[in-house]
């Protein structure tokens, strides 16, 4: 039988596990890599940044120290510009083992000058390129649906480049600032030679052209194609370290904020795209970062030419054209946590409540209990006491009917001894006669004899 004490404890401790598990599923766990070098990335070092891009299915994210983000393509919501990593990352060995353990990659992954994710008509392409200038050898491209390793490509140029991933078949970007005395920003474009990629498929590089800023609004931009008669008065000077392409719109990290603008800029010489930079914080949203609310505002008005980041339509007619601003609410993860921590804090209190008041239920069922059996103890000895003082009392009062019973068997038992008492006395008379009647002939006998 288990006693209350123990009850009492081990209710404890079922209260005490409850309360450590909603902690640990109501407080969500941090990713530190993300909120620290990525989401937390202040300018004041380099990018924890390898490799970004998409392929067919995955968003693919690969830092310095080669942990990697391979998160689906939809994480990244070019809305409201931001990237879900919603999912901790793991080392390069564990996601692509033989990659890693590979001699191709032992040999490179100390020269590595730039890498992309590259998509081709017959798979996607993890890629790392060498520079000639650093290392003497080839880089590879890792083929991410067959797991198999080919040999890749080495840049020659003299500047520093920053490779672009892109979404468009054999293709990606390349970006550089002019010169160091002149740091204007510049693109260009590699294609490759064969639709499907194979050992030492050629890339080719188009021309490097200037990115500017309009001449009539900075907050636009436009890639002209610049001649010694056409130049670039108002170029752009971003310090880019790192950057990709989510479905049709460039991504560009620098320093001080990550730029974006509609791939479409590249090639439309003659045109001019609006731009807008955003927080690295607003950018990566990871586990344990601020929860992000966006809300959809659309509007209609009437002009005459309508034009947007991706269609451009105008009409000589007056036509409506509807606007659509997302508006976005940065909820901070302290509040979160702390009306976590809140909702914890009160199912716990219930879990206590509950077993508190078990517990004195339980006490107060012992306690009836015992007073209950107490009292039926007592009243059984009290009702005998007072029913023999009832008796001595009133000799001549009516008895129940099981103080009758009782009185009639005890006179049965004393009627029965006294017919046994008669019984024994009669039998002991006659054998006396018996005795004395044997006696008596036996005498005449011996009278007559003689």
């Amino acid at each position: 039988m288990i006693s209350y004490s123990e009850i009492k404890m081990i209710m404890l401790i079922i209260t005490l596990v409850i309360d450590q598990l909603l902690i640990n599923v109501l407080a969500q766990d941090t990713d530190e890599i993300c909120m620290k070098t990525l989401a937390g990335y202040d300018g004041s070092d380099d990018l924890n940044i390898l490799t970004i891009g998409m392929t067919r299915i995955h968003m693919l994210l690969v830092t310095k120290d080669y942990n990697v983000y391979a998160i689906k393509r939809d994480s990244m919501n070019v809305a409201i510009n931001t990237l879900y990593l919603h999912k901790k990352s793991s080392p390069l060995l564990n996601i692509y083992p033989k990659l890693y353990n590979s001699k191709e990659w032992q040999d490179i992954q100390h020269y590595v000058y730039n890498s992309i994710t590259l998509i081709d008509s017959y798979t996607d392409w993890f890629c790392f390129l060498t520079s000639k200038l650093l290392y003497p050898s080839f880089g590879l491209c890792y083929d991410l649906t067959h797991s198999r390793i080919i040999v890749g490509w080495r840049l020659a140029n003299r500047f520093k480049e920053v490779t672009i991933s892109s979404t468009r078949p054999g293709h990606f970007y390349t970006i550089r600032n002019k010169s160091d005395d002149n740091p204007s920003l510049q693109i260009a474009s590699y294609n490759t030679s064969d639709s499907a990629i194979q050992d030492k498929t050629r890339i080719r590089l188009g021309e490097f052209r200037s990115i500017c800023f309009d001449d009539k609004d900075t907050k636009q931009i436009r890639i002209p194609i610049t001649s010694i008669w056409k130049s670039c008065s108002k170029p752009v000077e971003w310090s880019v370290m790192k950057g990709f392409v989510a479905n049709g719109r460039f991504y560009l990290f620098t320093k001080e904020s990550i730029y974006s603008f509609n791939e479409d800029v590249y090639d439309s010489p003659e045109e001019s795209y609006p731009f807008q930079n955003h927080s690295y914080q607003s950018f990566f949203n990871c586990i344990g970062s601020p929860t992000i609310i966006t809300t959809i505002v659309t509007t209609e008005s009437n002009s005459q030419t309508s034009s947007s980041s991706v269609v451009t339509e105008t009409q000589t007619n007056t036509m409506s054209s509807i606007t659509t601003t997302h508006s976005t609410t940065v909820v901070p993860s302290s509040i979160v946590s702390k009306s976590n921590i809140m909702l914890a804090a009160i199912i716990t209190a219930i879990c206590l409540f509950a077993f508190y008041y078990y517990c004195y239920r339980e006490q107060n069922s012992i306690q009836i209990e015992s007073i209950y059996s107490s009292n039926k103890v007592m009243g059984k000895s009290r009702s005998g006491s007072i029913r023999i003082q009832n008796i001595q009392a009133n000799p001549n009062r009516r008895r129940s009917p099981s103080s009758s019973s009782s009185s009639s068997v005890i006179k049965s038992s004393s009627k029965k001894r006294k017919t046994l008492n008669k019984k024994s006395k009669r039998s002991i008379s006659n054998r006396q006669l018996s005795l004395s009647a044997s006696g008596v002939s036996n005498s005449k006998k011996r009278k007559s004899n003689k």
